[in-house]
C-alpha cells in the first residue's frame, strides 16, 4: 500500500510517472517536481482522469488521506450514475459569483455534460475549437462582462478574415450555447447572451456551396478509375477509392468503418451496418444504415483484411496506421494528382452511381436514393427502415459493380507494392 513517505520521496525524472495507490487512485510524478492527484475511472464506457489536487499539506494541497477520501466521494458519484468530473466543475462554478466565473470554466463544464451524447469525432472537433479560436480571446473573462463587441471583434472576425465562414457561423452557435447553460445554472441572466442571433445581422453569410465535379457517363468513369487505380499510391488507398465507387457513400463514412461492422461476407447476403455516429447528419439526428454489399465490395473487404486485418479500421491512415482512419482527403487528393482536380471528387462517386442508375431504371429512382441514405423527412419511419428495399438495392449495387469494373483486375491486384 502506498505510504506517505513513498510520495514525500518521489523524485522528478526525465518524463513522467505514475505511482499507483489502489482503485485508480495515483499520484502523477512530473519533470518540474510537481506531483499531482489523480484518478482513473470509467463514465459512459469512456475511460476518463478525474484531477483531485496537487500532493502536500499546505493551503490548497492534498495529503495522501485526503486524496483517498477524495476518490472515495469521486466513487459515491459515480454510483449515482453521475460524472465526478462534471461534479466538480459545476460546483466550482455554482460557488462562485455572477462576475467573476469565468467562460473557460463554463465552456468546459457545458462541454462535459454534451459529451457523452456526441459522437466521439463532433467532441474532440467542438473542444478543439474552443481551444483554438475562443478561449485565448475570452477564455478568461468573466461570463457577465462578455459582450457581443468582444465576441465578434476578438473571435468570430479574425476567423471570417481567413474565409473560414461556415467555422465563425459554427462557433457563434457554440457560443451561444455555453451562455444559455450558464442562464440555466442561474450564473447570468436569461437575457445575456452576447453570441446570440442578432449578431447574424453582422456577420458574413455562409457561401453557397457548388456542386462538387462528377463524371456521370459510364464510360469516361472506367476511364478515370482505371488511370487512378494504375496510377502509383498506397494500396488502402486504391482500395478505399473502389470502395467508395462501389458502395457510393461518403467518404467520411467510408473512413469509419470497422471490420466488426460487416456482416455475412461469406454468404450470399453480405451487408455493411452503419452506425448512426458514421451517418451525416446534425448529432442526435443520425440514423443507423444498411448497405447490401456486391460481390466486388466483399473482395475489396477481403484485399484489406490481408493488409490492414491487425488495426481495428478497414481503411487505416497509411502513415499511422495503428492511430486511426484514412483521411478523408486521401482520395480526393490522389485524383488530384491523377490529373482529375476539377472534374470529379471523391464525392463524385455518389452523382455518377445515381445518374448512371437512374438513366437505366427511372421508375426506380425512389430506391436509388434511398441507397445513397437520402434519409426522408419522416425520421420515425427511416429508423425502422434502414433496411428498406434491401434486396432491390443489392440488385442495383450488383449491375453497377458488374457495368464500373467490368475487365477490371480484381482488388487482389491492387495490393501490390504495399507498404506494409
Amino acid at each position: 500500500m502506498l505510504t506517505d513517505a513513498q510520495c514525500r520521496k518521489a523524485k522528478p525524472k526525465e518524463k513522467s510517472y505514475k505511482i499507483y495507490a489502489e482503485s485508480g487512485l495515483y499520484l502523477l510524478v512530473n519533470p518540474n517536481g510537481s506531483k499531482l492527484w489523480q484518478m482513473k475511472y470509467v463514465y459512459g464506457d469512456k475511460a476518463r482522469t478525474y484531477s483531485i489536487g496537487p500532493y502536500g499539506d499546505g493551503k490548497d494541497q492534498v495529503t495522501l488521506a485526503e486524496a483517498r477520501e477524495k476518490r472515495e466521494e469521486a466513487k459515491k458519484i459515480l454510483k449515482e450514475g453521475r460524472d465526478p468530473t462534471l461534479v466538480k466543475r459545476l460546483n466550482r462554478i455554482q460557488t462562485t459569483t455572477d462576475h467573476s466565473t469565468l467562460f473557460e470554466d463554463v465552456a468546459q463544464a457545458w462541454l462535459e455534460k454534451n459529451r457523452s451524447g456526441w459522437a466521439p469525432k463532433h467532441a474532440t472537433d467542438v473542444a478543439s475549437s474552443f481551444k483554438k479560436e475562443v478561449y485565448p480571446a475570452i477564455g478568461r473573462l468573466p461570463m457577465a462582462e462578455i459582450t457581443s463587441v468582444m465576441i465578434m471583434k476578438l473571435v468570430l472576425a479574425p476567423i471570417e478574415k481567413r474565409g473560414t465562414f461556415e467555422t465563425a457561423h459554427r462557433i457563434r452557435q457554440r457560443i451561444s450555447a455555453v451562455f444559455r447553460y450558464a442562464a440555466a445554472l442561474g450564473l447570468v441572466p436569461r437575457e445575456h447572451d452576447p453570441a446570440g442571433p442578432h449578431l447574424l445581422q453582422i456577420m458574413k453569410p455562409v457561401p453557397r456551396k457548388r456542386p462538387q465535379p462528377a463524371i456521370t457517363e459510364l464510360e469516361p468513369l472506367r476511364e478515370m478509375l482505371r488511370k487512378a487505380e494504375e496510377y502509383p499510391c498506397h494500396p488502402t488507398t486504391k482500395l478505399a477509392m473502389r470502395f467508395v465507387a462501389l458502395t457510393a457513400v461518403r467518404v467520411a463514412t467510408m473512413s469509419g468503418a470497422r471490420w466488426e461492422q460487416f456482416v455475412g461476407l461469406d454468404g450470399l447476403l453480405p451487408i455493411w451496418e452503419i452506425p448512426a455516429e458514421q451517418m451525416k447528419g446534425e448529432t442526435g439526428h443520425k440514423l443507423p444504415f444498411t448497405v447490401p454489399l456486391c460481390r466486388q465490395a466483399v473482395e475489396v473487404i477481403e484485399a484489406a483484411q490481408r493488409i490492414n486485418g491487425q488495426f481495428p479500421w478497414v481503411f487505416p491512415n497509411d502513415i499511422r496506421p495503428q492511430k486511426g482512419p484514412i483521411s478523408n482527403n486521401a482520395v480526393i487528393f490522389h485524383l488530384y494528382r491523377v490529373g482529375y482536380r476539377g472534374k470529379h471528387t471523391a464525392h463524385g462517386f455518389r452523382a455518377s452511381f445515381s445518374t448512371i442508375l437512374n438513366e437505366r431504371h427511372s421508375s426506380m429512382r425512389d430506391i436509388i436514393n434511398f441507397a445513397l441514405a437520402h434519409v426522408p423527412k419522416d425520421e420515425v419511419e427511416a429508423a425502422y427502415n434502414r433496411a428498406k428495399y434491401l434486396e432491390e438495392r443489392r440488385r442495383l449495387h450488383q449491375e453497377y459493380a458488374d457495368l464500373l469494373l467490368a475487365g477490371f483486375p480484381s482488388a487482389f491486384e491492387l495490393l501490390d507494392g504495399r507498404k506494409r
